[in-house]
């Protein structure tokens, strides 16, 4: 099992922002594995986690290919922006350029 926690680069909104500091990114990779990865921790899964600096869809599929993954799981939002009525939502782009199936998890069920 592959966490991935995905920010898209500051960059991408303003391009005189530089990269987010090193200490920044530990920070933010030590929050992802002491909370969000707990669950898997509590049940016993074997995982790796990664935290990059890139667009969500970008990074699940650029990772699925590079890790040959068997299948991508995400969750909907439940709710279109009008980003990604422009430019698609991430579970759209996931799942027409995933190498492998692509489970998305509808908000509804995770709240449940």
């Amino acid at each position: 099992m592959i966490a991935v926690f995905a920010m898209p680069p500051a960059s991408e909104f303003v391009m005189s922002i530089p990269p987010l500091p090193a200490e920044a990114v530990h920070d933010l990779r030590s929050h992802f594995e002491q909370h969000w990865c707990q669950p898997l921790r509590d049940a016993g899964v074997a995982y790796r986690s990664y935290v990059v600096e890139e667009s969500a869809a970008h990074a699940l599929v650029r990772l699925a290919q590079r890790e040959h993954a068997d299948l991508v799981v995400l969750g909907a939002h439940g709710h279109g922006s009008f980003t990604d009525r422009l430019l698609g939502s991430v579970s759209y782009t996931v799942s027409h350029a995933a190498p492998c199936p692509v489970v998305i998890i509808p908000a509804e069920a995770r709240a449940a």
